[in-house]
C-alpha cells in the first residue's frame, strides 16, 4: 500500500502520501473483468478522540525509546 501512495503523489493526485492517516484494501475478483478502484476522501476527524491519540502517543514512545 506504500508504493501506492507513493504512486498516487507521482501522478499528482495527492501531495504528500505521509498526510494518508487511514488506508483500508479490499479485493474483489469479478471473473471476466480487471483494473483497479481507488477512492479517495477526507476523514472525519470526529471519530479521533482523546483516548486514541494518547494510545498513539504511548505506541509512538515505545517505538522511539523515549
Amino acid at each position: 500500500m506504500k508504493t501506492l501512495g507513493d504512486c498516487l503523489v507521482y501522478a499528482g493526485i495527492l501531495k504528500d502520501d505521509n498526510l494518508i492517516f487511514k488506508q483500508t484494501l479490499e479485493k474483489k475478483i469479478i471473473k471476466g473483468m480487471e483494473g483497479v478502484i481507488i477512492e479517495v476522501g477526507l476523514y472525519n476527524e470526529r471519530k479521533i478522540n482523546d483516548k486514541i491519540i494518547e494510545k498513539l502517543k504511548s505506541y509512538k514512545e515505545g517505538i522511539d525509546g523515549i
